[in-house]
């Protein structure tokens, strides 16, 4: 029996947890750099988890939209809880704002040109038509 939707999640996972290393060296250099945030805490250790689920509905939707787009819709809904996180824990700042336009464009990057193919390569994302 195949599980599609679990293959979808492993495959979001998967990659997410390969590139976590990023944003966590991104913030290193990020502190260093910007001492008025020296204290700011972002749990990046739940993208794994965010990714995969997002990539099960995906597939589990079929033909919603371009793989691409998706990661955009999921890439504007982290930036936007992540700057409500960074507001409501008093670590916001004003340069937080290019997060809104910065991680929707990585994310479609990211989703059309590595979880895209994957998904494609293991049968569990069909052709748009």
């Amino acid at each position: 029996m195949r599980s599609d939707g679990l293959a979808a999640y492993m495959v979001g996972a998967g990659v997410a947890g390969t590139l976590v290393i990023l944003p966590y060296c991104g913030s290193a250099l990020f502190r260093t750099h910007f001492p008025p945030v020296k204290n700011l805490y972002v749990p990046f250790f739940l993208l794994p988890v965010i990714w995969g689920f997002w990539n099960m509905i995906y597939v589990r939707l079929k033909k919603i939209s371009s793989i691409g787009a998706w990661g955009v819709i999921l890439g504007i809904g982290i930036s936007l809880v992540l700057n409500a996180y960074l507001y409501i824990s008093k670590q916001w700042f004003q340069e937080a704002f290019i997060l809104l336009v910065y991680i929707p464009a990585v994310y479609y990057l990211l989703w059309h040109i590595i979880i895209g193919p994957i998904n494609k390569a293991l049968g569990i994302q069909q052709e748009l038509g």
